[in-house]
């Protein structure tokens, strides 16, 4: 018995952790959201959000593992004697309740930010295809006025002597 709340005790910590990290999810994909305009655009920043947000990720991945593992090794004991273990499974409610309820949020807030990343990114492709258009247009222009300079120059003055 003492080795099964040990092992819920290890279980509510591993929901806890879980939770932090998907604050701290979802804190970065809010900063994303800020991010995604042509204005405040940073690559650099942004990449850097996006690392921490992979590293409490894989966190989560791997908290998900262990209590998926140590649950079902328990889950017998458990569900025969759920009196005994009511404390736990009601933290465990509670934490398994706001965390779903983070992961929604979060997952709305991701939708956003992907249509915002798309609609940047467009933007950033016609800057850079507008830009193109205009150096191609003043590369020719150039080249242009200094044929006709040539042309004029040589129009203008005898070049023999």
């Amino acid at each position: 018995m003492s080795n099964v709340i040990a092992t819920l005790e290890l279980l509510v910590d591993g929901l806890k952790s879980k939770e932090q990290n998907l604050q701290d999810v979802l804190r970065y994909t809010k900063e994303q959201s800020t991010m995604l305009t042509p204005q405040s655009m940073d690559i650099k920043t942004f990449n850097n959000i996006i690392r921490n947000k992979q590293i409490r990720i894989n966190q989560i991945q791997s908290v998900d593992d262990g209590f998926q593992q140590e649950y079902e090794r328990i889950q017998p004991t458990v569900e025969k004697n759920p009196e005994l273990y009511r404390e736990y499974i009601e933290q465990m409610k509670t934490y398994i309740k706001r965390i779903s309820d983070l992961g929604v949020e979060i997952s709305v807030l991701e939708h956003r930010n992907n249509d915002g990343f798309k609609k940047v990114m467009a933007n950033m492709k016609e800057d850079v295809r507008s830009f193109r258009t205009n150096k191609k247009a003043a590369v020719n222009y150039y080249s242009t006025y200094q044929k006709q300079q040539k042309t004029m120059h040589n129009g203008f003055f005898d070049s023999k002597k």
